[in-house]
């Protein structure tokens, strides 16, 4: 690589040298380079409709769809056979499509389709065509998919039964501002869908009230808060403020109306839509003097989410905490000052704590050294991680 860029800074014109170094980045994931390499490409020779191609490649892996398919889009105009950016740019309208909500999302699917349907009839390859069969099938799928709301299911028996006996220790707990939650509560159970945003900040209000170990009190519910733009869900002694959050983020609702985690590795979100709903929840938080922490719970999905999107909500008393499965993710600044409060939450939620303080890279690497370390301590005894 040396090499490489001792000939760009000689040459700073070979095309075919950024052309050899963008595909080297695209092959290591690293998409922003990638992409410069081959913007630089494209500055001397803007009529590549391979560079186009690779181009687009590079914004799909930064999520960026729209303008990745712009870029398949101009290589199709320059090349109208190249199969692969038809290809590109099908993935591409599919993923906008999956982060489009409801059936704004049907262009999307049809456009990709259309693609397709070029492609499958300009190939002559048999085992290219297969792929392209089932790439057609799946826009099929996807587009009658999105003909169907899906609402949640009815309250089964034993929901009912959660319900109302979450009700039950609310109307008896004496905690300030319970009639509040227990409102909601009675209120969504006859609307016209389940409210499960209030079953679980009920749920976590008793569970922090009733720790057998006694590490945490619920002082207050629903309560205003001196810089803070909303109601407080839960305030425990010792001013810690918690927002509670049955996670409904762009990507959750796509999983809700089964259109992720089915699409053969095409389970690529818009991070700027997906960090601005986080950092709005944020900002529901106090700005200064508490402990403060978003908690945010996603039924049936693994997100790890890229520190680097959500680091600017994050500040010295701010933490971010999403449980899936038996672990809870923290994300904090390096700075953050209530690591050993964050870990305490995790022991009364009883789930294993994956800690991201200030780490730009959070993935299943980051997982596996969490495993390695520190499955077995006890959380509440250490703030160092």
């Amino acid at each position: 690589m040396d090499y490489v860029t001792g000939i760009l800074a000689q040459y700073p014109d070979r095309a075919d040298v950024y052309e050899y170094l963008g595909v080297h980045m695209l092959i290591r994931y690293c998409s922003g380079g990638a992409l410069v390499c081959f913007d630089n490409v494209l500055r001397i020779n803007p009529n590549d409709a391979e560079s186009h191609y690779h181009r687009g490649m590079a914004l799909s892996d930064m999520c960026r769809f729209s303008d990745a398919v712009t870029s398949y889009a101009e290589a199709i105009r320059l090349s109208p056979t190249y199969t692969k950016a038809y290809v590109g740019k099908c993935d591409a309208l599919i993923a906008k499509g999956m982060m489009t909500k409801g059936k704004k999302g049907l262009p999307y699917f049809s456009e990709a389709k259309t693609c397709v349907d070029i492609a499958l009839g300009q190939s002559n390859d048999s085992n290219e065509r297969t792929q392209l069969e089932k790439k057609r099938q799946e826009c099929d799928r996807l587009h009658a998919m999105l003909f169907t709301y899906h609402r949640p299911a009815p309250e089964s028996c034993e929901e009912r039964l959660h319900r109302d006996s979450l009700e039950q220790w609310l109307d008896d707990s004496n905690i300030d501002g319970a009639g509040v939650l227990l409102g909601k509560l009675r209120a969504s159970r006859d609307g016209p869908r389940r409210k499960d945003g209030d079953v679980f900040h009920a749920e976590l209000v008793k569970l922090f009230h009733t720790d057998p170990d006694h590490i945490f009190k619920v002082a207050a519910i629903e309560l205003s808060v001196e810089g803070s733009n909303s109601l407080i869900d839960i305030k425990l002694d010792d001013d810690i403020y918690i927002e509670s959050w049955y996670g409904k983020t762009p990507y959750a609702h796509s999983v809700d109306e089964n259109l992720l985690g089915q699409t053969n590795g095409l389970e690529k979100l818009d991070w700027c839509i997906e960090s601005k709903k986080i950092k709005d929840k944020m900002a529901q938080l106090p700005n200064e003097g508490a402990k403060c922490f978003l908690l945010e719970y996603n039924p049936g999905v693994a997100l790890f989410v890229p520190y680097m999107y959500i680091r600017d909500a994050l500040t010295t008393h701010k933490c971010y905490m999403v449980i899936y499965g038996d672990h809870i993710n923290m994300y904090g600044n390096k700075n953050f000052e209530h690591k050993k409060e964050a870990h305490k939450i995790a022991k009364v939620l009883r789930l294993k704590p994956v800690p991201v303080w200030g780490n730009d890279s959070c993935g299943p690497n980051h997982m596996s050294s969490f495993t390695k370390q520190h499955y077995g301590y006890d959380p509440a005894d250490s703030d160092a991680n």
